[in-house]
């Protein structure tokens, strides 16, 4: 499954934050992952190329915390705006509209149903948290 680079640096609509803690997970894992294999295939005689492991996993460590303590503190990036939600219902319940307009297979009139139905509930709850916070804010500004 393909995935692509956000404006945020995420992927796919997942955040930075964790595309980094799923990195620092890999990494910390293979670094000790190769490390723990080193040992085992070349016992003793392997101690300058496992100490070297060490040194790489300390430096990992230290990335790790550095990234962490860069991200700390900070709102996630990749969370959509209400109109930005509503906009995008809208776009999947048009979506949904054409292809239950183009569907002609009987295998598949079902799935287009339910897919309209849900894309046009899923529209119309965020239209209604969009007017409800309209509200909220207009009524918060007044007072």
């Amino acid at each position: 499954m393909a995935r692509t680079l956000g404006d945020d640096g995420g992927i796919g609509g997942v955040g930075i934050a964790s595309v980094q803690t799923l990195v620092r997970r890999c990494a910390a894992s293979l670094v000790a992952c190769v490390l723990s294999r080193a040992r085992e295939l070349f016992g003793g005689g392997m101690s300058g190329a496992a100490s070297a492991l060490d040194r790489g996993r300390a430096r990992l460590r230290a990335w790790a915390q550095a990234l962490r303590r860069e991200g700390e503190g900070r709102e996630p990036s990749c969370v959509p705006t209400v109109e930005q939600a509503v906009e995008d219902a809208r776009r999947e319940w048009l979506r949904a509209v054409s292809y239950f307009d183009q569907v002609v297979e009987p295998e598949l009139i079902d799935y287009a149903t339910f897919s309209l139905r849900a894309a046009e509930r899923k529209y119309v709850y965020l239209l209604k948290k969009a007017r409800e916070e309209s509200a909220s804010t207009a009524h918060s500004q007044t007072h």
